[in-house]
């Protein structure tokens, strides 16, 4: 998924370590499954640790909102918060999307119809985890 064939080889690593753990002979889906589940916490939490104060501050506000949030209700959010300008948030927020933390989906909606919804590619409760 990721296209990086580092990822791959260490998959693969993790998954001869959790089959040697369990004494089997070969790779099965199961261990696979495991490998992945373990190995997408380790990347997120990796992703999240890379993070300055800015980017950490705009993935907090998304990660508490109980309702969809549109760029321009959490730009004012954020502003207030962390005292930027719009342009800072959103270079911020192409980078959280660059990282992929969350996707943005245009709407259609709003002045010019650019209104954009921001959606977590991780549920809150995992990015809470990592120590935001």
């Amino acid at each position: 998924e990721v296209g990086d064939l580092r990822v791959g080889i260490d998959l693969l690593r993790v998954c001869g370590n959790i089959a040697e753990a369990n004494a089997s002979r070969s790779i099965t889906l199961e261990h696979v499954e495991e490998a992945v589940s373990k190995q997408g916490s380790i990347n997120l939490m990796e992703t999240i640790n890379s993070l300055n104060d800015i980017e950490r501050t705009l993935l907090r506000a998304v990660v508490d909102s109980d309702e969809i949030l549109t760029a321009g209700d959490l730009s004012k959010q954020f502003k207030e918060e962390a005292g930027v300008s719009y342009a800072t948030f959103n270079r911020t927020l192409e980078k959280l999307e660059f990282l992929r933390l969350v996707d943005t989906k245009f709407t259609g909606k709003g002045v010019r119809g650019n209104s954009r919804e921001i959606i977590l590619r991780f549920s809150p409760e995992d990015i809470k985890r990592c120590n935001l």
